[in-house]
């Protein structure tokens, strides 16, 4: 029970710094990624895995992604997000 409440404390603090970066983003069916129209707040596209590894590691959680999911082992691109 006690790691269930550090686990829901640290996704509450991480909450408002992860919808900056999903609010905005878009998934494209045909290219299978995500990006944010006008490259703001990151340039480019990434992979849903690489996605959700940005998201989880800007909010400060990645450490909870759990073995063998594919975001864990997501390569983000070196300067993919631009100062929030």
């Amino acid at each position: 029970m006690r790691g269930d409440g550090r686990e829901k404390a640290a996704a509450e603090a991480g909450a408002a710094r992860a919808k900056q970066l999903w609010q905005p983003a878009h998934y494209c069916y045909g290219c299978t990624s995500v990006f944010c129209p006008g490259g703001t707040p990151w340039q480019g596209v990434l992979t849903p895995e690489a996605f959700k590894k940005l998201v989880w590691t800007e909010a400060d959680y990645a450490d909870q992604l759990l073995p063998g999911d594919q975001a864990k082992d997501a390569e983000l691109p070196s300067g993919v997000l631009r100062e929030l």
